[in-house]
């Protein structure tokens, strides 16, 4: 289990030696109750660049690195892509907690690998999240049984356009009583 604040630290590299920090993680988010990371971002030259998961051929957690086989055979993508990343449209979002019924902001992701593939397992949003933006991950460690199960969450993306054609909602909070749902928006700016 490795967090976003932690993973953001972490170098993309590449056999021949090239590296390049991480600026976001791409998601597949409407694949799986426990989205799978699709693609890794990094800026090269000014260029906000894209490489395929799929492409890793060395990820540990303990290394502070994802290795590439090459670094040039990114291909450039737009900072106002339509999919969904998780530093740029979830961290510091606004969450619906459909188990607890409740509404909160996103300090923190909880990211599991299994197998060399990444899935967004949980948000966090106590104080210890707070605490590990502050220091980068350097300072405490998730828990989990702290944190909102994201089977169980529809987050807020803040575009009113996006309801309308379906992109990036699960559409959970359909199946919660009307007084629910009315009582959630409550809390929403």
């Amino acid at each position: 289990m490795i967090t976003l604040i932690e993973l953001l630290r972490f170098n993309l590299t590449d056999k021949i030696g090239r590296s390049a920090p991480i600026k976001d993680l791409a998601i597949a988010l409407l694949e799986d109750d426990y989205p799978p990371v699709t693609a890794v971002l990094f800026e090269d030259d000014g260029k906000l660049m894209k490489l395929d998961w799929d492409q890793v051929v060395e990820f540990k957690a303990g290394s502070e690195k994802i290795v590439f086989e090459d670094l040039t055979a990114a291909s450039e993508t737009s900072a106002d892509d339509r999919g969904v990343l998780l530093r740029r449209d979830i961290l510091d979002s606004l969450i619906l907690d459909l188990l607890g019924r409740r509404t909160t902001r996103v300090c923190d992701l909880i990211i599991e690998e299994n197998d060399g593939a990444l899935r967004l397992k949980a948000a966090d949003a106590g104080m210890a999240a707070m605490l590990r933006r502050v220091f980068r991950g350097h300072w405490t460690k998730p828990n989990p049984d702290n944190a909102f199960d994201w089977k169980y969450v529809e987050f807020l993306r803040g575009d009113p356009e996006a309801v309308r054609n379906g992109a990036g909602y699960r559409l959970r909070i359909n199946r919660l009583p009307a007084g629910e749902i009315a009582r959630l928006t409550d809390y929403v700016p």
